[in-house]
């Protein structure tokens, strides 16, 4: 599962950095900047697994947080080019040009979900089954 939340979150930085990106005109003219998005993602998944950290759960809410207030001031509250742009940048970060924004939305959307899910599973599975072997301490598990 901290495999998971280390893509997840470099998928997030990298969404933020492409996101930004994308602003460049001159950057824009010369290469589509949503192909970057795996390529920028890699240094961070790299960077957490060598390090053996794990993110929190308040750092990549934060993280999401930020990326949305990115894009609603980049793009001026017009919901039209909300629906459009990240679409576009995830489009072609599969390098599938033909795929419709629907289901490029859908696959930003499936991302996402399944991201936050991996959290909230673990907090869920934390809450259910107690550390440990199911045992208490001083416990010899003979009546």
């Amino acid at each position: 599962m901290r495999i998971v939340k280390i893509v997840f979150v470099g998928f997030l930085v990298s969404f933020l950095l492409t996101g930004l990106l994308s602003q460049s005109v001159w950057l824009e003219m010369r290469i589509h900047v949503g192909n970057l998005l795996p390529w920028l993602a890699l240094p961070f998944i790299f960077r957490g697994l060598r390090k053996n950290a794990q993110p929190s759960f308040a750092a990549v809410l934060l993280l999401q947080g930020t990326l949305l207030l990115t894009f609603l001031v980049i793009y001026r509250f017009q919901w039209d080019a909300l629906a459009a742009i990240p679409a576009t940048l995830m489009r072609e970060a599969l390098y599938r040009t033909g795929l419709s924004l629907e289901r490029a939305n859908a696959v930003l959307v499936l991302i996402l979900a399944a991201g936050n899910l991996s959290w909230v599973n673990e907090r869920v599975w934390r809450a259910v089954v107690p550390a440990g072997n199911g045992k208490q301490k001083g416990s010899t598990g003979s009546p």
